[in-house]
């Protein structure tokens, strides 16, 4: 949607821009098709038929995100005859982001971690389980009145349309903002942002994002944020924006392979935000790659489980970032230094402060194995990507004008990361 709102008059910050009323977002609650599973749960227990698995809260059920795909299908298929017609005809049909990308552009991003958060694969078998499934057996509720059956392919690219509109423009639809709870930057956690509710805001997904401001300088650029009320979203200016200048919306601190995921473009002001995710497997291989300390690694993990160093099964690791006004610690966080502290603990410590049910200090001053550790780490990602950083730099140079195609994009992610990794390994030399 090549959409952008300018102002037209000088703005004060703080001043109002637009307030929509709640009852005008598509969610799951305002649409027809919430209605008519509540009228049919409804009959059900007047008629004091068996509940089956289509009571009220089928939708909830879904979650957040699947139950309002499920909404924007039907009220898509009801065509002229929803109250939301108009507003589907203004929304994209096609999208850059990394779902709808080939097996080749794909390997343009190279050792990117991102590519491993697309989940096509997983994403098909759930759309073809919770809703080809479920319109296959309940085709009279969860399709309009006169609605012919499409096939299941259809009905699975249907739902990656919507699937790729709900990423790229809902909001959660968060509490009223007295009620929230946010994280220090002002934006919920990644993990509860999975659950709150999603809504389609019209207007407010008009507004391009920008990021809230240099990391290293202070200065912002996006200039509004969507406030929420108890009946009422209401998007006010964040600061003075002068008659002539855009508005922009902020998504957060995303890096670009993120943005690219899931808006479907990049935008170097997003730079400074990028990111190299280190798996913790990665980093349990080369610290173990010193046999001696192989002995006590599965007893390692799980006591780092255990003190909630990281998530029992969970199968992420550490980003390395940009360095911040040459803060030599600022590339690495807390919780990937703490990781290899206790992995290159030797037996004895480890066992004594596992005994008083401790975790070991992370030095101010980078110690030099671990400094060493990193490293090698940083030889390891460097390694996993096939082109050098100059050689995406002439890439790029060649490629002059285009920044938008899905290749320049791609290059442009992967060398950032690189960027990242040549920083943080400049950052090392004062040590090793």
């Amino acid at each position: 949607m090549t959409c952008n709102e300018v102002a037209t008059a000088d703005i004060e910050a703080d001043e109002e821009l637009f307030t929509i009323p709640r009852s005008a977002v598509l969610t799951v609650e305002n649409s027809e098709l919430f209605t008519r599973l509540r009228g049919q749960a409804t009959e059900e227990r007047m008629e004091t038929l068996p509940v089956h698995d289509f009571r009220a809260d089928f939708l909830d059920g879904l979650g957040p995100w699947v139950s309002l795909i499920l909404v924007m299908m039907y009220e898509y298929l009801k065509g002229p005859e929803s109250r939301w017609w108009p507003y589907f005809d203004v929304l994209p049909s096609k999208f850059d982001t990394l779902m709808f990308w080939s097996s080749d552009e794909l390997d343009e991003l190279q050792a990117s971690a991102v590519r491993d958060k697309i989940g096509k694969k997983y994403t098909d078998q759930v759309f073809r389980n919770d809703i080809v499934g479920m319109i296959a057996k309940h085709p009279d509720i969860l399709l309009p009145t006169g609605t012919s059956e499409p096939k299941a392919e259809e009905l699975i690219g249907m739902a990656h349309r919507m699937g790729s509109t709900i990423m790229a423009y809902a909001f959660d639809l968060e509490k009223s903002d007295n009620e929230n709870e946010k994280d220090e930057e002002g934006f919920a956690e990644e993990e509860e942002d999975e659950w709150l509710p999603k809504g389609m805001v019209p207007l407010a997904d008009m507004l391009n994002a920008e990021p809230e401001g240099d990391i290293n300088a202070g200065a912002g650029w996006n200039n509004a944020r969507l406030f929420y009320g108890e009946s009422t979203l209401t998007m006010r200016a964040t600061k003075s924006i002068q008659a002539g200048e855009e508005v922009f919306n902020d998504y957060g601190p995303l890096p670009r392979s993120d943005l690219l995921r899931r808006y479907g473009y990049i935008t170097p002001k997003y730079a400074q935000h990028d990111v190299v995710e280190i798996s913790r497997s990665t980093i349990v291989d080369v610290v173990t790659a010193d046999h001696k300390l192989k002995k006590m690694v599965k007893d390692k993990l799980a006591y780092m489980a255990q003190k909630e160093v990281f998530e029992d099964g969970d199968e992420g690791g550490y980003d390395l970032t940009h360095p911040i006004r040459k803060d030599t610690r600022s590339c690495f966080s807390e919780d990937l230094l703490l990781f290899i502290t206790v992995l290159l603990l030797d037996d004895s410590e480890y066992r004594q402060l596992k005994r008083q049910g401790k975790l070991p200090r992370v030095e101010t001053v980078l110690q030099i194995d671990v400094a060493k550790i990193l490293k090698r780490l940083i030889e390891v990602r460097v390694a996993q990507y096939p082109t050098a950083a100059d050689e995406d730099q002439k890439l790029l140079a060649d490629m002059g004008d285009d920044t938008t195609s899905r290749k320049a994009m791609a290059v442009q992610v992967r060398l950032g990361e690189k960027t990242i990794l040549e920083e943080c390994r400049d950052v090392l030399d004062v040590y090793v």
